[in-house]
C-alpha cells in the first residue's frame, strides 16, 4: 500500500486521468476545481516535507501558474534557482513573469516578434532583447517547471539529478521521477481547461476545426527530454500526457541561450535548424497575435547577446570562471606558442582538453570571426579581473582593509609591495588573492589606483546588499 505523498499523487495521476470536462456547468467551474486540486497536492507535499522532518523547506515547493481560462501558452521548463521570489498571492508560484527565464518568454521574445513585424529587423538589431512594449500582465501565458521544488543551479548534470535524489528523499520518494508526476498532470490539466473553455465559447464546434490552440512549449532539452518520455522511468507515464488535436507541441532552446546570443552561432545552429526555430516562435505567439503567413522573422540571428556589435557580456562572464578554473586565462599565448599552423585545431584541442565543450569552442570561433583570439582572451581576463575584484572588495570591507593605501603610506618602510603583502598576509588573504592584487597594483602603477577601483566595487556591493535586505523586509525570498 502507498503511503504519505505517492499515495496522493497516485490520486493525482486518477483525477487527472478520469477527469470528465462535461460534468462541469462552466469553465469557470472546472477553473475553480484543478486550482483546489492543485492546492490540495502542495498541502500534501507541504505535509510529507514536515512529516520527514524539512518542514523548513516547504517555502520551496513550486507548483507553476494558476489554471486560467485565459491561458492560451503553457511553456514548461526545468526548474526555478533558489533566490527567485514567489509570486504575490501565490506562495507556491515561483515562475514570475519578471523572472529571468520566464521572462525570456513571456514577455522579451513575444515583443521581439511583434516589433520586428512593425518595425523591420534593422531596427531590432537596435533592441536585442525585445524591444519597447508593455509586459504582457494577463493569464494567457503559463508556465511549470519539471521539478517543482527550487534548486540550487550546479554547473554538472551530475550533480543536478544528485540534487534531484536528495529533494526527492526529502518528500520520502524512492525516485526524483515519482516527482515528476506532478507537473506532468498540472499540464494535463492546463489542456483540459482549454477544451473546456473553447467549448464554452463555441458550442458544438469540432475541437479539430479550430485554428486556434493551446500552444505547449517545452524550452529546453532537460525539459523536453523527460516530458517527451525518453528517460527511462518515464515511459509508463508518456501516456498520461494525451496530446489531443486541440494542442500544438513544440520544442526549443532554453531561455538563457537565447538570452546569451548562441541562437546566432551557426557552429551550433545550422542556418535551416536557425530558421526553423525562428518560425516556431512565431507559431507560438500567433495566437496572441495574428502574423501573416509569410513573415520570416530573423529573430535567431538578431535576438541576444547584446545589440549590434555590443560584446555578450553575460556569456563572457561565464567563460572567465570556466577559463580561470580551468587555468586558461592565457589561452591565446599557449596558441602562439604552438608549433602547429593549424591553429584552430589547437584551440579546439586545448578547451577539449580540459573539458570546455561545443558550446565553449563555438562561441570563441563566432568571436573570432570579427575580432582576434587575443582580443577575446583580453575579454575574458577582462572579466575575470571585475570578478576578482569583487572578491577583493567583499573581503577588503570584511577586514577593514578598504584604507590600505593609506596604512602602506604611513608604513616608513620603502619596499611598498613588501609592506602590502605583509598586511594582506596577517589578514589572511590567500596567495592567489595577495597575488592578483600586487598584479594589479603593477598594471595600474600606483595602489591608489587600485584602492579607488576596490572601494568602488565596495559601494556597489554595499548597496546591493541593502536593496536585498529591503526586498526581504517588504517580500517573501525563498530559501
Amino acid at each position: 500500500m502507498k503511503k504519505g505523498l505517492m499515495k496522493k499523487i497516485v490520486e493525482f495521476i486518477v483525477f487527472t486521468e478520469r477527469l470528465d470536462i462535461s460534468e462541469y456547468d462552466t469553465a469557470a467551474n472546472l477553473e475553480r476545481a484543478l486550482n483546489q486540486q492543485r492546492d490540495e497536492i502542495g498541502d500534501a507535499m507541504a505535509e510529507a516535507l514536515r512529516n520527514e522532518g524539512h518542514g523548513d523547506l516547504v517555502s520551496k515547493i513550486n507548483l507553476g501558474n494558476k489554471f486560467s481560462i485565459m491561458t492560451l501558452i503553457l511553456f514548461f521548463l526545468h526548474y526555478a534557482p533558489e533566490g527567485c521570489v514567489a509570486v504575490e498571492g501565490d506562495k507556491r508560484n515561483f515562475c514570475r513573469s519578471n523572472q529571468c527565464c520566464i521572462h525570456t518568454m513571456f514577455t522579451k521574445l513575444y515583443n521581439f516578434v511583434v516589433n520586428e513585424y512593425e518595425k523591420g529587423p534593422d531596427k531590432m538589431k537596435e533592441w536585442a532583447y525585445g524591444g519597447k512594449r508593455e509586459e504582457d500582465v494577463s493569464n494567457r501565458m503559463a508556465a511549470v517547471d519539471l521539478i517543482p521544488f527550487l534548486l540550487e543551479k550546479m554547473d554538472k548534470d551530475s550533480e543536478m539529478r544528485e540534487q534531484y535524489c536528495q529533494v526527492a528523499d526529502y518528500f520520502g520518494l524512492e525516485s526524483y521521477l515519482d516527482l515528476m508526476i506532478i507537473p506532468f498532470c498540472i499540464a494535463q490539466l492546463h489542456i483540459r481547461l482549454f477544451e473546456k473553455a473553447k467549448l464554452e465559447a463555441n458550442p458544438g464546434e469540432e475541437l479539430e476545426e479550430r485554428a486556434q490552440q493551446l500552444q505547449l512549449h517545452f524550452c529546453g532539452a532537460a525539459s523536453s527530454l523527460h516530458i517527451l518520455g525518453l528517460e527511462k522511468g518515464m515511459q509508463k507515464y508518456r501516456e498520461k500526457l494525451s496530446i489531443p488535436s486541440s494542442v500544438k507541441v513544440t520544442v526549443g532552446p532554453h531561455p538563457q541561450c537565447w538570452l546569451m546570443g548562441l541562437l546566432k552561432s551557426r557552429s551550433i545552429f545550422s542556418e535551416e535548424i536557425s530558421m526553423m526555430i525562428a518560425e516556431v516562435i512565431v507559431s507560438i505567439y500567433s495566437c496572441l497575435d495574428k502574423f501573416p503567413q509569410d513573415f520570416q522573422s530573423q529573430i535567431t540571428n538578431i535576438f541576444g547577446g547584446g545589440g549590434g556589435d555590443s560584446v555578450n557580456l553575460p556569456m563572457y562572464n561565464h567563460l572567465a570562471k570556466k577559463f580561470r578554473d580551468a587555468g586558461l586565462l592565457q589561452l591565446d599565448e599557449r596558441v602562439e606558442s604552438d608549433s602547429s599552423d593549424d591553429k584552430e585545431a589547437v584551440v579546439k584541442n586545448i578547451l577539449a582538453g580540459n573539458g570546455l565543450g561545443l558550446v565553449v569552442s563555438s562561441f570563441i570561433f563566432g568571436e573570432m570571426e570579427t575580432v582576434t583570439l587575443k582580443r577575446v582572451m583580453v575579454r575574458i581576463r577582462n572579466c575575470s579581473a571585475h570578478h576578482e575584484c569583487r572578491q577583493l572588495a567583499k573581503t577588503f570591507r570584511v577586514k577593514n582593509l578598504l584604507q590600505l593605501d593609506d596604512l602602506v603610506e604611513s608604513d616608513s618602510s620603502d619596499d611598498k609591495e613588501a609592506v602590502v603583502k605583509n598586511i594582506l598576509a596577517r589578514n589572511g588573504l590567500s596567495d592567489d588573492m595577495s597575488s592578483f592584487f600586487i598584479g594589479q597594483m603593477k598594471n595600474d602603477v600606483t595602489l591608489k589606483r587600485v584602492m579607488v577601483r576596490i572601494r568602488k566595487y565596495s559601494n556597489v556591493q554595499e548597496r546591493d546588499s541593502l536593496q536585498y535586505e529591503l526586498a526581504r523586509k517588504y517580500y517573501y525570498i525563498a530559501g
